[in-house]
């Protein structure tokens, strides 16, 4: 979604939930700079391993080094990190090796990635590397304005590739 409060990370976790319910194997992945997702699960905790957090500044094989963290209630999640990306030394990149590898390794049928409102040239990546792109709009000015500038902003050239859901 291009405004915040539209549902995004409801929407996902809810059809994360939905995907395990029906014998798929999920993983989900909250991609925001600053990580706030966890209040909706059981075991807030974040990953507090310095050691995580060092090899994922510098690997390509994200996944096999934050693998050991991933949790599962209603679907496999990374959890949390424990301060925001600029503060553990990570670029946003970091998710995009994280997803690659991960679906490299075949562990997943589906990696669902919840990223945040920002619009820039790393979210642009993740929307390319995307199979399927939901965005989530409400019904207000503002929300449907700054859905109308990211749609201008984002490559259409697949229009399958793009869910569009009006959350309000």
């Amino acid at each position: 979604s291009a405004s915040g409060g539209a549902g995004k990370t409801t929407v996902s976790m809810g059809v994360s939930a939905c995907l395990t319910k029906n014998y798929k194997k999920v993983l989900y992945i909250n991609a925001s700079h600053l990580q706030t997702f966890h209040h909706m699960l059981e075991n807030q905790s974040a990953i507090t391993s310095n050691d995580v957090y060092a090899k994922l500044v510098s690997t390509k094989n994200a996944y096999s080094d934050i693998k050991h963290n991933i949790r599962n209630e209603l679907f496999n999640y990374i959890p949390p990190f424990k301060a925001a990306l600029m503060s553990l030394g990570l670029e946003y990149a970091v998710f995009e090796k994280i997803i690659l590898s991960a679906k490299q390794s075949g562990d997943f049928d589906f990696i669902i990635v919840d990223a945040d409102v920002t619009f820039d040239e790393d979210k642009a990546n993740l929307i390319n590397l995307a199979d399927k792109v939901v965005i989530i709009t409400e019904q207000t000015i503002s929300s449907v304005l700054a859905t109308n500038f990211l749609v201008s902003n984002i490559n259409r050239a697949n229009s399958d590739k793009y869910i569009f859901i009006c959350n309000n």
